[in-house]
């Protein structure tokens, strides 16, 4: 369009050209690119790129780096870890199966062997509502099922600590959005009780029922379902025990009757549906006229232990002692 048929030909002269006296409409009011990062937008960067100008303050006052150590080894350097011999049968259908404890990758060996000699179950969970994971397919399960077996319960995979095995697997399905075959998980690894015995447990969200472990625990091969009432706003304690126990009767009457059913609790006063110890007793008289009731599962250590006495004393006196046992005879869910 020529300059003459503009709109803006009729403002000229005028003090504000029709962008009124106190906007102006500017070009760069607030200063061009990341100005005022620190100083007069520092709200905006704060909120939404926290971190941009650096850490604030000291994350450890006196860090003691002997406590951070743990031996590591580069990816580009796994396959130098593969004997000659194994390397030479290696192919696209026979990828040798890399065990680091044997290079002495073994952070966690000497706790998980001070638990299990002081009677301590010592327990793996897989899952979390972190990561992008899923399983692919039934082949895919049953892959998962044999590398669980053979390096993380069967003992037989971790020569510098002979005997070495912990004593089960806790599914806890958070972030899988497929949902699938985690029912074949479970079967494929209850195949492996007969060679050793070891514990299966799941830890689904309170509200029934749970879309990603539904079918896996209506397998029955479960031992323990601990289901976990906080951070779950539909049926979690709110200052009232309504949906929290509608929530408990639910589950006690629809799981598989071979399997029993802890509450989890949290023991950190910030998270949703955190229970004070002094209601707790209350709340205990009801869950545990279940048959299927077995105790209170806590989250968790850390949070137990800021409070003096711990959160885990306060409680213990309501809580029943339960002696684990396993499936020995498997029930369909009703």
């Amino acid at each position: 369009m020529t300059t003459r048929f503009k709109k803006n030909r009729k403002k000229r002269q005028h003090v504000s050209a029709g962008h009124g006296r106190i906007g102006k409409h500017r070009k760069h009011p607030g200063g061009r690119g990341k100005a005022g990062g620190m100083h007069h937008h520092c709200i905006l960067f704060d909120k939404y790129h926290p971190g941009y100008f650096g850490k604030v303050g000291m994350r450890y006052f006196h860090k003691l780096r002997n406590k951070f150590y743990n031996p590591i080894v580069n990816i580009d350097k796994l396959w130098s870890l593969v004997p000659s011999d194994i390397k030479e049968k290696a192919s696209k259908d026979n990828v040798p199966l890399i065990d680091v404890t044997q290079f002495g990758c073994l952070e966690l060996a000497p706790e998980i062997e001070f638990c299990q000699s002081q009677n301590i179950k010592v327990f793996l969970s897989i899952g979390g509502p972190n990561g992008d994971y899923s399983l692919c397919s039934p082949e895919d399960a049953k892959e998962v099922a044999n590398f669980l077996w053979q390096l993380i319960l069967s003992g037989q995979q971790v020569p510098d600590v002979p005997g070495l095995a912990l004593d089960g697997i806790v599914f806890d399905i958070e972030g899988d959005r497929d949902n699938l075959y985690y029912d074949v998980l479970v079967t494929e690894l209850n195949a492996f009780r007969a060679q050793k015995q070891f514990y299966l447990t799941s830890a689904p969200k309170c509200h029934y029922p749970d879309i990603h472990l539904h079918a896996a625990i209506n397998t029955g091969y479960f031992d323990f379902i601990s289901i976990k009432f906080y951070n779950n706003p539909s049926c979690e304690f709110d200052g009232s025990t309504g949906k929290l126990f509608n929530s408990w009767d639910i589950w006690t009457r629809y799981v598989p009757s071979n399997a029993i059913v802890f509450m989890g609790i949290t023991a950190n006063p910030g998270d949703n549906g955190y229970i004070p110890p002094e209601i707790l007793p209350f709340v205990v008289e009801h869950i545990k006229q279940a048959p299927n009731y077995g105790g209170i599962t806590l989250w968790n250590r850390y949070w137990d232990i800021q409070t003096i006495p711990s959160y885990s004393a306060q409680i213990l006196p309501y809580v029943s002692k339960y002696v684990l046992r396993s499936v020995t005879k498997k029930h369909k869910a009703t």
